[in-house]
């Protein structure tokens, strides 16, 4: 498979462009993305592929998708419930659904206010 580099300015993330209107997502830094992602353009929608983990990531992959699809996301996909692939959900407008299979749905009701106890408690510890 070909694919292209392309020139997007962010901290958190490279872009490539797979096929016209598919692009990926690639952390740079783990530690500030937290996983991969991406986007595509199927003609009257943008569909984002996960949200990475932070909400300033997510604003940069929104601000890309906009910039190469020149419409702004219509949905997002979360492919399982690790929160470096949903806690961007958090910077999403809330007029874009967010959909999942329900067992993703399930888990992140279940874990996902209990993995943010868990760091915040050790948050401070990584903080110098």
């Amino acid at each position: 498979m070909d694919y292209e580099l392309v020139e997007f300015e962010s901290p958190f993330f490279t872009l490539y462009k797979l096929h016209e209107g598919i692009y990926a997502v690639i952390a740079t830094d783990h530690a500030l993305t937290g996983a991969n992602a991406g986007f595509f353009n199927i003609g009257n929608h943008t569909i984002l592929f996960d949200t990475l983990a932070t909400p300033n990531a997510t604003q940069d992959l929104l601000k890309a998708s906009e910039i190469f699809t020149s419409r702004k996301p219509t949905m997002v996909i979360n492919s399982h419930y690790h929160g470096d692939h949903i806690y961007g959900n958090y910077a999403i407008p809330s007029s874009v659904p967010i959909i999942s299979n329900p067992t993703t749905l399930a888990m992140m009701k279940k874990y996902t206010l209990e993995k943010l106890a868990e760091y915040q408690k050790i948050a401070p510890s990584e903080i110098n």
